[in-house]
C-alpha cells in the first residue's frame, strides 16, 4: 500500500497560512504557467504496511512444499485457499517462534512448531501498483530473516539472505551465523516485466539454522521510489527533489542511502550551475561505515546523479593515501567539479588538506599539503595551517582553481611563510608570496607582507592584492592590488589614491577585491578616508582610472524621505555580484525616531541594477504570496543571491499580523522585477494526487557552504532555479530542492539557425525588459543576419 507520512501544524494560523499560500502559489503557477513538468519527491510504495501477510507453519520434517497442480507457492497464480495440505492463515509481521532480540517490546505473531519438527515457513503478500509506478528502477528489500530467507516477487527471486546457492528444499537449513540476524538492506533492480499493473505478490520462505534452534524470526517490507505522474494543473510550487534522505546513494553500491548516520544534515554546499546541474557534498548510511568511508561528492539532477569520489578510497595523485572526507564543492557551467578533501594515509586518524578538480574529464589533484609548492626553492612544501587552509579556495567557468597555504621548508620563517597560487590551464604557478617583490608599479624594493585570497574571472584573468612594506628607511606600509591578464600585470589600485566618487581629499584606505568579471573590470569594498579621521564604506566597479562608486555609508537612501541615510553595508550579507556590474547586499538604515526607522524595520536588502541603487525588500515590507499582514521580521545572515538578469533571491523570517513568528520563507524576482514567494515552511509538497508531504525547514544551501564570497552563484542561477535544503515532517533536512517556478531556459546554442535568430530576438527583448546597458553582450557575438 501507499504510505504518505503527514504531519500536524503546531497551531491554527500556520493551517490558514499553509492553505493560504497553497492557493496563491497555485494561481502564480497558472497564471505565469509552469515552465517544464517539476521532478516531484519519491513517493514510496511500502509493501505491507501496515504489514499483513498469509503465512503457512504445517511443513514438517520430510515434507514438500505445499503446492498445487497449477503453480508453485510463491507465484502470483497459487491459490492459498486450496494448498496440497495444512491451512494458510494470516496475521501482522513480525513473526517469531521462539525469542528474538530484535523484536523486543513489539508485538509479535507466534508460528506454532519447533525446528525439530519444521525447519521452514512459507509467508505471502499482495499489492496493488498504477502504471506509473513499473518506472521505478529500483526497490529495495529490508528484512530481518533469522536464520535465512529466500524472497520472491511475482514468481521471480529477488532477495537472497543467508542461504546456500542453488535450489533449496523445506529440509534445508540456513548456515549458522553466530547469532541472531539484525536488520538487512537490499537494492533490488526493477527489471522490465518483474512489476504489473495491479496486483503484485511478494512471497518469502524463511529457514532456520539447525534442528536444535531455539528461534525463528520474519518482518520484512518492500519499497519503490518512484515519481508520480504529472498531475492535471501545474505543480503549486514548482519544486524539484535533487536528491532525499532514504534516496538511494548512487554509484556506491546496494544497500547505502542518503542519510546521516551521526544526526543533522545529510547534505552539505549544494551548487547550482547555468544548466541547472548540482553538486553537493553528501553523508551515506549502511552497512560497514565508519568516519572515514561514510560520505562522496554527487553532481546531475534528479535521477541523473553521478558519483565523484567516496570516501574511504584511494587518491589517484597521492599514492599510499585514501579520501576521509570532503569540503563543499563548486560545478562550473562545464559539469566541471573542485573540491577540498582531507586524505589520510593508512589507518592513521590525522589527515591533511588537498584540492581536486575534475578539468579535463578526470579526477586529478591540484594541490596538496607536503607537496613542493610551485614557484618556490627546492625543499619548499605547502603545510598545515589554522588561518590558510586550502578548504578555503575558488573554481570558476574556466576551470581555474586559486587558493592561499602556508609554506615550509628550507629558507621559510615567519616573514615569507605564506602564499597565494592559481592553477590556469592546469598550471600552478606562485601568484603572490610575502617578502617576495611585488608586481612594477610601486617603489622598487616594495614586497608583500600579506597576500589575499587572488580572485579569477573565467578568461584566467586574476587580481592579487594584499598589504606591501616598501623599502628603507620608511619602510611605507600600504595596501594595493594588481591585475594580471595572460603575461601582462598592470597596477589596479593602491591606498593612498584618490577614492572615484568622494571630494577631493578623499583616498583609498582599506579596500578589498571581491570578483572580476570576464571584460577584466572589477568590484572593490573597503574604505574611504578623509586625512585619516574619517573611515566611510564604499562599493566601486570598474577599472583602473575608471572606478565609480556605486554605495556607502551615510549615503541619502534612495527611495526614502529626506533625512534616511544608508548604513553597515558590510555589517550584514553580501554583497554579490553579476557579470554586469550589478550587486546586491543586505544593508541598513540608520535609525531615525523622526522617520519611522526603527530597530524593527532598519534592515534593507538593496540592489545596484541599471545605474541605480534601489530597494528589494525591507524589513516589515508585506511578504508576496502570503495573507494580509504578513511581514519580512528579518533577513537570513546569508547573502542574496543576483543572476545576470539582475534577478535577486533572499530567505527571510515571516511574523504574522499579530506579530507571531511563521518561520522562513524562499523569495525571487522574475525577469519583470515581481518578488515571488518560492517556498515556505508549512507548505504542502505535493507528490502527486493525494499524496503530499509537510516542508518543516528551509535551510540556504550555502549555510553550508564556503563558495560564495567571490560572485560565484552557488544556489541561484540565471534560469531562475534557486536551490535549498528542506526538512520535512519525516525529518530534518531531509532534502535538496530546487525551486522552478522562475524558471525561463537558454535556447540551446546547438539548434538550427532560424532557433538561433529567435534566440537572438530573445536576447534583445529581455534586453530591453530589464534596460541593460548596451556593454551587456560585448563578446557576446552577433546575431545572424
Amino acid at each position: 500500500m501507499l504510505v504518505v507520512r503527514r504531519s500536524v501544524a503546531s497551531t491554527v494560523s500556520r493551517r490558514i497560512f499553509r492553505l493560504f499560500h497553497f492557493a496563491s502559489a497555485f494561481a502564480i503557477a497558472w497564471a505565469i504557467g509552469d515552465p517544464r513538468s517539476p521532478r516531484a519527491f519519491a513517493v514510496e510504495v511500502v509493501v505491507p504496511a501496515p504489514a499483513t501477510w498469509q503465512y503457512f507453519e504445517q511443513i514438517n520434517r520430510g515434507q514438500n512444499y505445499p503446492d498445487t497442480s497449477a503453480a508453485r507457492w510463491y507465484s502470483p497464480a497459487y491459490n492459498p485457499a486450496a494448498p496440497t495440505y495444512g491451512q494458510w492463515k494470516s496475521g501482522p509481521s513480525p513473526f517469531a517462534q521462539g525469542a528474538i532480540d530484535a523484536f523486543v517490546g513489539r508485538p509479535t505473531t507466534p508460528l506454532a512448531g519447533t525446528a525439530a519438527q519444521r525447519t521452514t515457513y512459507l509467508f505471502r503478500s499482495t499489492f496493488e501498483l498504477q502504471d506509473y509506478h513499473l518506472d521505478a528502477a529500483s526497490g529495495t528489500i529490508s528484512a530481518i530473516c533469522d536464520d535465512g530467507c529466500i524472497a520472491y516477487l511475482n514468481g521471480t527471486e529477488v532477495f537472497r539472505l543467508n542461504m546456500p546457492s542453488g535450489t533449496v528444499t523445506p529440509d534445508t537449513f540456513a548456515p549458522s551465523v553466530g547469532g541472531e540476524l539484525t536488520y538487512t538492506s537490499s537494492v533490488v533492480a526493477m527489471t522490465p516485466g518483474l512489476l504489473r499493473t495491479g496486483s503484485n505478490t511478494l512471497a518469502v520462505e524463511v529457514h532456520n539454522n539447525a534442528l536444535t534452534s531455539s528461534d525463528l524470526g520474519f518482518d520484512m517490507t518492500f519499497s519503490l521510489d518512484v515519481f508520480p505522474p504529472p498531475v492535471d494543473v501545474p505543480h503549486p510550487l514548482a519544486l524539484s527533489a535533487i536528491s532525499a534522505k532514504h534516496d538511494p546513494a548512487i554509484g556506491v553500491g546496494a544497500n547505502y542511502r542518503f542519510f546521516n548516520r551521526n544526526g543533522g544534515s545529510g547534505f552539505h554546499g549544494v551548487a547550482i550551475n547555468a544548466d541547472g546541474q548540482t553538486a553537493f557534498h553528501g553523508r551515506i548510511d549502511g552497512p560497514n561505515l565508519n568516519d572515514g568511508n561514510d560520505s562522496g561528492i554527487w553532481i546531475g539532477r534528479r535521477n541523473d546523479l553521478q558519483l565523484v569520489v567516496r570516501s574511504g578510497t584511494a587518491t589517484p595523485g597521492l599514492p599510499g593515501k585514501n579520501f576521509r572526507y570532503f569540503g563543499n564543492p563548486w560545478i562550473n557551467d562545464s559539469e566541471e567539479v573542485a573540491f577540498y578533501a582531507n586524505v589520510v594515509e593508512g589507518t592513521s586518524p590525522f589527515g591533511t588538506d588537498s584540492i581536486w578538480s575534475t578539468v579535463g574529464g578526470q579526477l586529478r589533484l591540484v594541490a596538496a599539503i607536503a607537496q613542493q609548492a610551485p614557484g618556490t626553492p627546492t625543499g619548499v612544501y605547502f603545510t598545515p595551517s589554522s588561518t590558510n587552509r586550502m578548504t578555503d579556495f575558488r573554481f570558476n567557468n574556466g576551470g581555474h582553481v586559486a587558493f592561499r597555504a602556508t609554506l615550509a621548508g628550507p629558507g621559510v620563517d615567519g616573514n615569507n611563510d605564506y602564499g597565494a597560487w592559481v592553477e590556469r590551464n592546469g598550471v600552478l604557478e606562485l601568484a603572490a608570496r610575502r617578502s617576495l617583490p611585488v608586481p612594477p608599479g610601486m617603489a622598487a624594493g616594495t614586497i608583500w607582507n600579506g597576500v589575499a585570497m587572488p580572485v579569477v574571472n573565467d578568461n584566467g584573468d586574476y587580481i592579487i592584492a594584499g598589504q606591501t612594506i616598501g623599502p628603507a628607511p620608511n619602510f611605507t606600509r600600504s595596501s594595493a592590488a594588481w591585475l594580471r591578464s595572460g603575461a601582462q600585470t598592470q597596477l589596479l589600485w593602491r591606498s593612498g589614491e584618490a577614492a572615484p566618487g568622494f571630494p577631493i581629499g578623499w583616498r583609498f584606505s582599506d579596500v578589498g577585491f571581491d570578483y572580476l568579471d570576464n571584460q577584466g573590470r572589477a568590484f572593490l569594498r573597503g574604505n574611504a578616508t578623509n586625512n585619516d579621521v574619517t573611515q566611510v564604506s564604499a562599493i566601486w566597479f570598474g577599472t583602473r582610472g575608471a572606478f565609480r562608486r556605486l554605495a556607502y555609508d551615510e549615503m541619502p537612501a534612495p527611495g526614502f524621505p529626506a533625512g534616511a541615510l544608508l548604513t553597515g553595508i558590510f555589517s550584514a550579507a553580501g554583497p554579490h555580484y553579476n557579470e554586469y556590474g550589478e550587486l546586491v547586499f543586505t544593508g541598513g538604515l540608520r535609525q531615525n525616531a523622526a522617520l519611522g526607522i526603527t530597530a524593527d524595520n532598519d534592515a534593507v536588502i538593496w540592489a545596484y541594477r541599471d545605474g541605480a541603487l534601489t530597494r528589494v525588500a525591507r524589513e516589515g515590507d508585506s511578504a508576496p504570496g502570503m495573507p494580509s499582514g504578513t511581514r519580512f521580521r528579518s533577513f537570513s545572515p546569508e547573502q542574496p543571491l543576483i543572476n545576470n538578469y539582475g534577478q535577486v533571491a533572499f530567505f527571510a523570517e515571516l511574523v504574522a499580523a499579530d506579530n507571531s513568528e511563521l518561520g522562513t520563507g524562499a523569495f525571487a524576482e522574475d525577469r519583470q522585477g515581481i518578488l515571488h514567494l518560492l517556498a515556505f515552511e508549512g507548505d504542502t509538497f505535493f507528490t502527486g494526487p493525494g499524496q503530499s508531504h509537510v516542508i518543516s525547514s528551509i535551510v540556504p544551501t550555502s549555510r553550508y557552504s564556503d563558495i560564495d564570497t567571490d560572485g560565484y552563484r552557488p544556489a541561484w542561477n540565471d534560469n531562475g532555479q534557486l536551490t535549498f535544503l528542506a526538512g520535512f515532517d519525516f525529518g530534518n533536512e531531509g532534502a535538496i530542492l530546487v525551486s522552478d517556478l522562475l524558471f525561463v531556459p537558454e535556447p540551446a546554442g546547438a539548434l538550427p539557425i532560424a532557433l538561433a535568430v529567435a534566440a537572438c530576438l530573445w536576447r534583445s527583448r529581455r534586453k530591453s525588459k530589464r534596460q541593460m546597458r548596451d556593454d551587456r553582450n560585448d563578446g557576446g557575438g552577433e546575431c545572424p543576419k
